[in-house]
């Protein structure tokens, strides 16, 4: 079963959505956020988990689904808590009578400003090329190291763009 004990450590970017972060364990596993999430949130034969799976919506765990993760990707739970800031933020709807639980939002109530992590920063912290999101401020949209601007744009994974090379001012002739 999947969840006998995790393969891989999965570990997060700091600052990074839970679902972009449960995005990349399923693809370590080989398997698509929904069918790691019903493997996560599963009692009785039944998957506990509700909402419409977006690029741009995130995914709140209840504390048994939470634990199941943290065993699952190898990364002790204060650590998910501290890199992820959705980790523990709500606990899903108490639709669910007992166990694990999992439940999408992509109301901009709901989920704060985000944007793709820079490519080059994300390889080097995950140990692979990976697309992930994180939760970005207007100021964060530009990686000054890489040159990247990080746009947020809905109903997608996000959009990454090379700023021009030099230090030319915008507009200037």
């Amino acid at each position: 079963m999947l969840l006998a004990g995790g393969v891989w450590r999965a570990a997060p970017l700091r600052g990074e959505m839970t679902q972009s972060f449960l995005h990349r364990v399923a693809a370590r596993y080989g398997v698509g956020l929904r069918d790691l999430l019903a493997a996560i949130a599963e009692v009785g034969g039944l998957s506990n988990v509700t909402g419409q799976t977006r690029l741009d919506s995130e995914v709140y765990l209840n504390r048994q689904a939470r634990d199941r993760v943290s065993q699952l990707c190898r990364v002790p739970e204060d650590n998910l808590r501290q890199a992820l800031p959705a980790w523990a933020q709500e606990e899903p709807r108490k639709r669910f009578a007992a166990g694990p639980a999992a439940q999408f939002h992509h109301t901009a109530e709901k989920v704060v400003p985000w944007g793709p992590a820079c490519p080059e920063c994300a390889a080097r912290s995950a140990g692979r090329a990976e697309g992930a999101r994180l939760y970005l401020e207007p100021q964060q949209r530009v990686c000054a190291l890489h040159r990247r601007w990080l746009m947020q744009v809905p109903g997608t994974a996000g959009r990454v763009v090379e700023l021009p090379a030099g230090g030319g001012q915008w507009g200037s002739e």
